[in-house]
């Protein structure tokens, strides 16, 4: 059963997304995580097959450290990891996550080490928004689909979409050890992974003029290319 403070948490992610204010990005998500279920989701096989960080973040011996990360880099990220678990509200640790600079120009070396290592890898290396998004097409809730169906340019809200893909994105890109008896993604883990899939759902969105706009180019090439032939 879902609790009222559960309820809240979802509205806030899904308001918090879809609005100006700084919002939660996939390296903050992924700080949400590693402290729902302490070290998730570097310890499920699936995702240490998709990240190939097979030792978790902070492993004993050095050369298990997470690709291209050093021990000084990994200590100063879990020091960004604790000033973050340690701030009251879920809006303060936003605003905190989003100041982030890029890998040496940050004032908490930590908090800029690891959002350059997690953009540099989320989309190209581990490609986890196109995973997400072929989840989407596959239950026929991919925002492109949705338009075309109810002939509308402007895709709804993700409310009422997300929840359904929730279970299988987390079976998909974290593996048996995030699902209960039933098989559903652990409690802990469904609103930072609710983040994730918000983030791959708006990516999505922000896709759809620009590939109809290049199919719409296409077309006008074939026609023209065919009109030429028949001459």
């Amino acid at each position: 059963m879902t609790t009222g403070r559960s309820v809240r948490s979802s509205h806030h992610i899904f308001c918090c997304l879809s609005s100006a204010m700084p919002s939660h990005t996939p390296a903050s998500a992924l700080v949400k995580l590693y402290f729902a279920l302490r070290g998730a989701p570097w310890n499920f096989t699936r995702w240490q097959e998709i990240t190939d960080v097979h030792h978790g973040l902070n492993p004993e011996k050095d050369e298990h450290l997470p690709p291209q990360l050093t021990r000084d880099e990994v200590t100063s990220i879990l020091s960004y990891f604790s000033q973050y678990a340690a701030l009251g509200s879920e809006d303060a640790k936003i605003k905190f996550a989003s100041k982030a600079r890029k890998k040496g120009k940050d004032s908490v070396p930590g908090r800029g080490f690891w959002t350059t290592w997690v953009n540099k890898r989320y989309n190209t290396r581990w490609k986890i928004n196109g995973r997400i998004a072929k989840i989407f097409s596959s239950l026929g809730i991919h925002p492109e689909q949705i338009t075309a169906e109810i002939r509308e340019s402007t895709p709804p809200s993700s409310a009422s979409y997300l929840p359904i893909a929730l279970d299988i994105i987390g079976r998909d890109i974290f593996g048996p050890e995030a699902l209960d008896s039933n098989q559903m993604l652990l409690m802990r883990l469904r609103e930072p992974a609710l983040i994730l899939a918000q983030r791959a759902w708006v990516l999505e969105c922000r896709s759809i003029i620009p590939r109809r706009v290049k199919v719409e180019k296409m077309r006008e090439k074939a026609e023209t290319l065919l009109s030429g032939l028949s001459l």
